[in-house]
């Protein structure tokens, strides 16, 4: 892969710390690259480094550090420790949030980026689903949800079914924070769980 330069350190740091560029376009300018978009998901998954992410084959460390290092400066990532490693220093980083976006922050990314954070995305889901299936826990409650609803819209209905569909994501992130801090109480045992949602264009009958 080749590491798609962007301004040299402390740069993009001092940029976004004068209000420059915002939160929103630090995170476009986060993920404008495939690597990146990659590295945020890994980084959200838990604490890791780019030392470690070379050893599990998701690029060479040359990328993985330059990367890592544009997503430190634009505050996507944050370092939670250091580790001497034979007179240089490994940065073990954990992503701030998860990446969340909407318009006009979609629309600014490159078309080929767009389609790799929807792959990298969908791929994750996938993941996560076998592994439920796979240890039994996806049908544990009868209270989990799985639907599919083929649709005809026009364009209104496009648009109204993308709105519910960001309300009811920033419900469920307000609901799960919700949980934490009861958790946090009380002590009960969390139920870790993954919530998905979808609403895509289909290819038309001729195109199929």
């Amino acid at each position: 892969m080749v590491v798609n330069k962007v301004e040299s350190s402390g740069k993009l740091r001092a940029r976004l710390d004068s209000g420059e560029i915002n939160q929103q376009e630090a995170a476009v300018m986060a993920l404008n690259h495939p690597l990146r978009v990659k590295l945020l998901t890994r980084y959200a998954d838990g604490p890791t480094s780019p030392s470690q992410l070379e050893d599990a084959g998701v690029d060479t460390l040359s990328n993985l550090a330059y990367h890592s290092r544009v997503l430190h400066e634009l505050r996507q990532i944050e370092i939670v420790d250091e580790i001497p490693r034979r007179g240089a220093m490994e940065h073990i980083y954990r992503a701030v949030n998860r990446p969340h976006f909407s318009n006009p922050g979609w629309e600014r990314f490159d078309p080929r980026v767009r389609r790799a954070i929807s792959a990298h995305g969908i791929d994750e889901i996938i993941k996560n689903i076998q592994t439920a299936l796979s240890a039994g826990t996806f049908d544990a409650s009868t209270k989990r949800h799985l639907s599919r609803a083929p649709l005809n819209l026009d364009r209104r209905g496009w648009l109204e079914v993308n709105a519910v569909q960001n309300e009811a994501l920033e419900r469920i992130l307000e609901i799960a924070e919700e949980a934490r801090e009861r958790i946090d109480e009380t002590g009960e045992p969390p139920i870790p769980a993954t919530s998905a949602m979808a609403c895509f264009q289909m290819p038309s009958e001729e195109e199929t």
